[in-house]
């Protein structure tokens, strides 16, 4: 390559780049915030999992998408309060979306066993 060529290529990307920071920006990532709470009135064991998943479910003949996801150990009685990270760029206007709170101890669902 000549050295005019190479200039030409790194103005041009240059100006590609510029143009790419113009005009409305999402940013780059948003925060759902919320509560996850039971109907039984009952304690769950100590170490328990909460999680909490962001999912697409567009498509009703396949499982759905996992967009995002969190989880932390329960401490005390419900309300447990989380906050979810996603990227809005992976929300589209017209898609369905659901938000799934799952509790586990030792990678199972807390049975009355547990509770004792």
């Amino acid at each position: 390559m000549t050295a005019g060529l190479v200039g030409r290529l790194l103005l041009l990307m240059s100006v590609f780049l510029g143009l790419a920071g113009c005009g409305p920006r999402l940013p780059d990532t948003a925060t759902i915030k919320g509560t996850v709470t039971y109907r039984e009135r009952i304690m769950i064991p100590a170490e328990s999992i909460v999680r909490v998943q962001l999912q697409d479910v567009a498509l009703q003949d396949v499982a759905a998408v996992q967009i995002s996801e969190t989880s932390f150990e329960a401490q005390g009685g419900p309300p447990y309060a989380f906050e979810l990270e996603y990227f809005p760029a992976q929300i589209l206007p017209q898609g369905d979306y659901a938000l799934r709170a799952t509790i586990t101890h030792e990678d199972r669902p807390p049975t009355e066993k547990h509770l004792g």
